[in-house]
This record gives structure tokens, sequence and C-alpha cells, in this order.
């Protein structure tokens, strides 16, 4: 049985009569499509364009996997992170696929296709939104997990590896609390069996794969008071809690117990006002890059100064909205559907990010670094489908609602300049790899441009023809 929701109210508004009526079917319909091909395209290419040479933390990442044996390698620290996890998959791109990145790659972008599915099931299956406004959110599922302005997550397999099995294991986590909490409630005293087992193995479906996300990131670690705040805005029996509390705490001990803590002790540092700055502006990061190749200067849309100020103001009002939305959650603790939890959970996500993101990194931190952008895009998944399942779609007809609407139909439109142009720059660094990477295996170039373009500057020429031969005999010979 489909559980309700405190702010669903199903209307049965006709989105104006007549030919207004029929403009918007239309316009939705191509709105979907429009979607779907941008989905196609980032298949496309993903498969085809990926990068291939191993390039920036690649060189001292895949060396510790030949100079030490599996178990140290995965559980080293990272740039400080622990990505133990991930560091399998990676294992078997380097011993079974001579690290060309391709199976990382394909894998991450089956991790990134289950995860969207796994969304747009949920919505389906639990939302009561009209046909027509579900097909314009799916839409926007579909644009937000495949739009590739994130093409630094997508096409570089050691980062793509990471964050879409985080993201998967992520939403697994969410649903499975979920599950276990729709099956226990607060009422139910277990007197059926089947119902306690059902609970309780679900519960463990959800720390099993809150554990797998805790040791693949650091930023990670946010999925432990994540899943508490979700367990009290349910209004969770105390079980659930003591549970949850146990292996956060067991999950802590293990990340700084194994080796490395130092390197992560030594990296922590806490300034409020920072963080404060680097969230605002990490969240409104997808504008900058969704509009910053439109073009600059006087024909432009200005300088990337004046456009990342911009970004800074979206940022800034999407936060204060979502800060605001899990606030009165966390208060008055209403009665939440599926969607509402996982739209609740992607924002909390995104907002331990952007606190966690800048405790590691103060001292060389730019908000607008494509490598970031992963987290804000589900930060406004999030927040976009709170807002449409909830207070925006349950108003009567009137301009708020459809000004919503015909945002979602314009969304995937928007998109496109910026999706072709991070394709092509795919596209285009992927080649200047290649082509470093055997000009510098037969020496056609001088070590600094060679080591410039292949992404680790600091190391020499003789260093680099010194790194693993094995693997770069068969990556280039």
């Amino acid at each position: 049985m489909k559980n309700s929701s405190s702010f669903s109210a199903v209307s049965s508004d006709p989105y104006g009569e007549g030919a207004a009526r029929v403009a918007f079917v239309v316009a939705a319909s191509f709105s979907f499509l429009a979607s779907c091909l941008l989905f196609c395209i980032a298949c496309y290419v993903i498969e085809v364009h990926h990068v291939t040479q191993l390039t920036r933390d690649q060189w001292v990442i895949y060396r510790s996997y030949l100079e030490d044996d599996w178990l140290h390698a995965a559980v080293a620290i990272r740039n400080g992170h622990r990505v133990f996890f991930p560091a399998f998959i990676t294992y078997i791109d380097i011993f079974w696929f001579q690290a060309t990145n391709t199976f990382l790659v394909r894998s991450a972008l089956a991790f990134n296709l289950i995860s969207c599915l796994l969304v747009v099931y949920t919505f389906l299956q639990h939302s009561t939104r009209p046909l027509i406004e579900k097909c314009l959110l799916i839409g926007f599922v579909l644009a937000q997990f495949f739009w590739l302005g994130n093409f630094t997550q997508q096409g570089f397999g050691f980062n793509a590896v990471i964050f879409y099995f985080l993201q998967l294991m992520f939403l697994v986590a969410v649903l499975g609390l979920s599950r276990a909490l729709n099956i226990a409630g607060p009422a139910n005293d277990y007197r059926d069996p089947r119902a306690f087992r059902r609970s309780w193995g679900w519960l463990a479906v959800s720390v099993v794969s809150a554990y797998c996300v805790a040791l693949s990131f650091g930023t990670g670690m946010a999925i432990w008071p994540l899943l508490i705040i979700l367990a009290w805005v349910a209004r969770s029996r105390h079980t659930v809690y003591i549970h949850l509390f146990l292996h956060t705490g067991i999950c802590a001990w293990i990340y700084f117990v194994l080796p490395g803590t130092e390197t992560i002790e030594r990296q922590l540092h806490f300034y409020p006002q920072t963080i404060a700055a680097f969230a605002v502006k990490l969240i409104g990061s997808p504008f900058y890059y969704m509009v910053v190749d439109f073009g600059l200067g006087a024909n432009g849309l200005g300088t990337k100064e004046r456009i990342a100020q911009v970004a800074t103001y979206i940022g800034g009002a999407g936060l204060g909205v979502g800060l605001i939305v899990i606030l009165v959650a966390m208060v008055a603790r209403p009665r939440l559907n599926v969607v509402h939890r996982v739209a609740l959970a992607l924002m909390l996500l995104g907002v331990g990010a952007s606190v966690l993101i800048p405790l590691g990194r103060i001292f060389f931190l730019d908000p607008l670094a494509d490598r970031y952008i992963f987290w804000p895009i589900l930060y406004w998944l999030g927040l976009v489908l709170w807002l449409f399942e909830g207070p925006v779609c349950a108003l009567p007809s009137g301009r708020l609602r459809m000004l919503g609407l015909w945002g979602l139909i314009f969304y995937p439109f928007l998109l496109f300049y910026s999706h072709s142009v991070m394709s092509h720059r795919l596209a285009n660094f992927s080649d200047k790899l290649t082509t470093a990477a055997l000009s510098f295996k037969v020496g056609l170039v001088d070590s600094a441009d060679a080591a410039a373009i292949i992404g680790w500057p600091q190391q020499t020429r003789e260093r680099l023809d010194l790194m693993w031969p094995q693997i770069v005999d068969q990556r280039l010979g």
C-alpha cells in the first residue's frame, strides 16, 4: 500500500483550457524527449570518448597497487579519503583490463543508471502526481543524473567509480531504511514474526550499504547522521536509533583506526565562515557551468566573475530554501512518503558535503572546481523533488504552480549547450592525453609538456619512465 504524505494533495488542475492545454501537453512531451536525448548523448560520449590514459591522481594511486599487496593498497589514504570498496573495482581494472579505465567507466555508468532507475521507480510507485507531471519530473531526474556538466566524474575512471558507487549505495541505504521504517512503524509491536524479520532485514541492508558509502569517500561519512535524521523525522522506534548510533561509532572507529589517520587529522580545519561561504558557492556551481560557456564579454553574459557572483546568489537562495525544508521536517516530523524521504536525504547529503569538503580542503579550495559539482547536482535533485511532490504541485491552479511546471519543461533545453560543450571538452581532453602519452613514450616531446597534459607535472621524465613499466608497455606498446 502506498504511503500517504502530509504534503500530497492530488488536484484536478487542467493546466488551462483548449489551445493552452494542448500547448502545455506538447511542450511537456518535447521536454521529456529532450531529457531522453540528453541521456543518449551522455551514454554515447562516455562510452566512446572517456579518458583511457592514466592521468592526474591515478599515477600515484595505481603505483601503490603495484608496490603493495591489494589489502594495504585498499586501506591506504587517498588525498585524505578512504576509498576501500571502490579500490577493489580499481584492482580489477589494473590486473584484468590492463588499466585502460574502460572497465571503471562502464561500471560507473551502470551504477549511475541503476541509481537513476531507483529514483524513477520510487517516484512512479509512490508519487501522487498526475501522469504529465510525473513525466516532467522523470525528465528532470534523467537530466540531473546524466548532464555532462559533471563530466569530470563521468568521464574519468578513477573518479567515476568512486562517486557513482557511493551514489548507488547511498540510495540503497536510504530506501532500505525507509522500507524498514514503513514495516516497523512507531506502533508496530512485532507480534507478526514475518514483519519483525522483514523490518530488521531491510535495516541490515541499509546499514551494510551505509558502511559502503562511508568507506568509499571521505564525504560519505555524512551517511550516518543523515540516516539518524531520517529515523527521527519518521518517529522511529528507539531500537532503530540504538543500531544506527552503534554502527556510526563502529564505522568512525574503523575509519580512524586504519593506517593513515594522522594524514586525515592534519588536514582537518574548522572555520565556520569559510564553510558557509563555500556551501553557498558550491550549491550555485551547477548554474555557473550551465551558462558560463554561452559566451563571455560584451556580446555574451558577462565575465566569469559576474556569472560566478550570480551563481552564488542562486546558491544562497537554494541553500536557504533547502535548510528551511530540512528544519521544518525535523521539527514538525510530518508523515512522509518514500519520495519525500529520498528527496530529504539528497538535500541532507548536499548540505553534509558542503560542510565536510572544506573541513579537509581549507588551503586549496575552489567551490567552482568541476570535481565538486557532483554534490550540488544531487542537492538540487532532492530540493526539486521535494517541492514538486509537495508544496508546489499541491497548490490549486495558479501562476506559481504553472511557473514551476514550465520551468521543468524548459530545463532540459537549457542544458543542451553546456552538455554539448562538455561533450567536446571530454573528447578533446581524451585525445590530448592519448597523443601526449604516445609522444612521451617515443620521446617526441619534452617531459614537461607531456607531464603537464598527463596531469602530474611534478613527476620528471625519469620518474615516469621508471613507474611500473609493465603497465606503460601494455598500454602504449
